[in-house]
């Protein structure tokens, strides 16, 4: 299991009376997760109803990346922070995450994450906008694993798809915005397409699960799942004689760690 990094963020920091220039935690609040949000057309609305919905509780820091112009300066911070009682922050190279601050990428800038730092990137040569949001979600499947979430919101086109498989195969979580809700259903579509959406809700339900799961400190695949072994050898053996699907070659640990993370995901 892939450990967040140590010590990932704090939400105010001191200078450090050692003089070595390093600033110094104070009320520090050990990171537990990193959501990525992404959405591109008609995300704004979709966003506003996702941030309403959080709690500044737990120790969650959550990094948004929209489609942008390159060419104009972005209102979208004040635009969130009108929406949330998070504080809402443009992302700067080099930052630590806070936990429970709400980072939104700047236009014409990609944006991951490095261990507990923020990174903005020139975008490489491409037919797409930025912030790319693949590129975002698979950073936060390299560093954060199981700890990590990524959803997507109202979009054209297909971003963010490919980075959603990437935070689900390294066990985290992955939320999408139910096409019906969706302004643009383009990137909502794609991702559910491509297998990767662990649920599929609208934008203020997805807020609510995320503000429900960190206020017992971030542990959501851990809630209301038995601690005692699951009975998998019928299960499976019934398996293999109706459809033909054989697990015996799995390890009886991988097993049993997918199924607690299902059942944890679906309640």
């Amino acid at each position: 299991m892939k450990q967040p990094p140590e010590q990932a963020s704090a939400l105010h920091s001191e200078p450090d009376p050692s003089g070595s220039g390093d600033p110094q935690p104070s009320d520090a609040v050990v990171i537990r997760h990193v959501v990525g949000i992404g959405a591109s057309a008609g995300g704004l609305e979709a966003l506003q109803q996702l941030v309403g919905q959080l709690t500044p509780t737990g120790a969650v820091s959550y990094v948004v990346a929209q489609h942008l112009s390159p060419n104009h300066p972005s209102l979208m911070v004040d635009l969130l922070a009108h929406a949330t009682s998070l504080p809402v922050v443009e992302a700067a190279d080099g930052e630590l995450l806070a936990a429970g601050v709400i980072v939104v990428g700047p236009p014409n800038r990609d944006l991951r994450v490095e261990g507990d730092r923020l990174r903005l990137l020139d975008p490489e040569p491409r037919f797409a906008p930025s912030p790319c949001i693949d590129l975002l979600f698979e950073s936060i499947a390299e560093h954060w694993g199981e700890n990590g979430v990524a959803v997507v919101l109202s979009g054209t086109g297909s971003d963010g798809a490919r980075g959603l498989l990437s935070v689900r195969a390294c066990g985290g979580l992955t939320l999408v915005q139910s096409p019906e809700t969706a302004r643009f259903d383009g990137m909502p579509r794609s991702a559910i397409h491509l297998g990767g959406a662990d649920l599929v809700l609208d934008p203020a339900a997805i807020g609510q699960l995320l503000a429900s799961r960190v206020a017992d400190g971030g542990e959501w695949l851990a809630r209301d799942v038995p601690e005692e072994a699951l009975p998998l050898t019928p299960i499976l053996q019934g398996l293999r004689q109706v459809c033909g699907i054989d697990f015996s070659q799995y390890k009886d640990s991988t097993l049993q760690r997918q199924l607690r993370r299902r059942m944890a995901i679906r309640q």
